[in-house]
């Protein structure tokens, strides 16, 4: 088998494979159609624990708030039936022709008066202690209220995460294919250096969302220090490195001739074998003599 078979045939499975990736990806995304997954213990039911806390709260307060116009009423009642005794004493006490009857008859009208205005403020002294109860009940909910919004935050942080986690896998499951396509970018630059291609293997990041850790240290935009995803040598990206190669075999070729041109030069141009010159100068005469003074002989 040639080299070039080989890279087609690993070009091949890698193209499967990234079929194969590709239709996971989809079976997985059909069948996570439908509501959020919400973890099994006990979700559901802080869910609806939450709700009927609530509703119960919003009767009580609906209750005691309509409970001060019933007081208001009462004491209204219990004083104008005061005032009614007294507008008949003095009717009487105004009457010319009043006798020892109509006083009687006055007695019992007082009488019943107040008897009405007794019944009144009873009324008025339950509804108000209804009130303090209900209040004292109302506080007492908020406790569990209280906690029950702990649970469910904590029901829907968890359902969340399980989500996220479904997502982190599909992204896993999609990554492959991208990655061939980076693997392929590197190789063409590799050819061919284009600014562009740098500055896209630069930006290029894609992390695990349950890895993600951005650092905005020294300032300006933050940068994912978790592992890229993108950057992962596997054989996918591999053998999308190789059938790149493959592609441009005949450019590479032509690249490598053009790296090897060298423009011709002249013969009498060409550097010469190194040949020394110079003056042999021979000591002569009584030491010590200074070398200008041997030149100048």
């Amino acid at each position: 088998m040639t080299t070039r078979s080989r890279l087609l045939t690993k070009e091949n499975i890698m193209a499967t494979k990234a079929t194969r990736s590709t239709q996971h990806m989809e079976n997985v995304v059909d069948d996570s159609t439908g509501d959020i997954p919400l973890p099994e213990s006990g979700t559901a039911d802080s869910f609806s624990r939450l709700a009927q806390l609530m509703s119960t709260k919003d009767r009580l307060v609906e209750t005691v708030e309509s409970l001060p116009a019933a007081i208001s009423a009462a004491e209204e009642a219990a004083a104008g039936a005061r005032r009614e005794a007294v507008d008949a004493e003095m009717r009487e006490c105004e009457d010319p022709a009043s006798s020892p009857a109509s006083r009687k008859r006055l007695g019992s009208v007082q009488g019943a008066c107040e008897a009405r205005a007794s019944d009144h403020e009873r009324e008025a002294r339950i509804l108000a202690s209804r009130v303090a109860a209900m209040e004292e009940r109302i506080a007492a909910i908020d406790g569990k209220i209280d906690t029950a919004v702990v649970e469910v935050r904590s029901d829907v942080t968890r359902a969340v995460s399980n989500d996220v986690d479904r997502l982190a896998e599909l992204l896993i499951v999609a990554v492959p294919p991208i990655r061939a396509i980076c693997a392929e970018l590197s190789a063409l630059h590799a050819i061919a250096p284009m600014a562009s291609v740098v500055d896209f293997g630069i930006s290029a990041h894609l992390s695990d969302p349950r890895r993600s850790l951005v650092s905005y240290a020294g300032g300006g935009a933050g940068r994912d220090c978790a592992a890229n995803l993108l950057s992962v040598e596997n054989e996918v990206g591999r053998a999308a490195a190789e059938a790149v190669c493959a592609r441009f075999a005949s450019a590479l070729e032509a690249l490598t001739l053009a790296r090897s041109h060298q423009p011709y030069v002249p013969l009498a141009k060409r550097p010469r074998d190194y040949e020394r010159r110079g003056v042999l100068v021979e000591f002569t005469g009584s030491p010590p003599t200074r070398a200008a003074e041997v030149v100048q002989r």
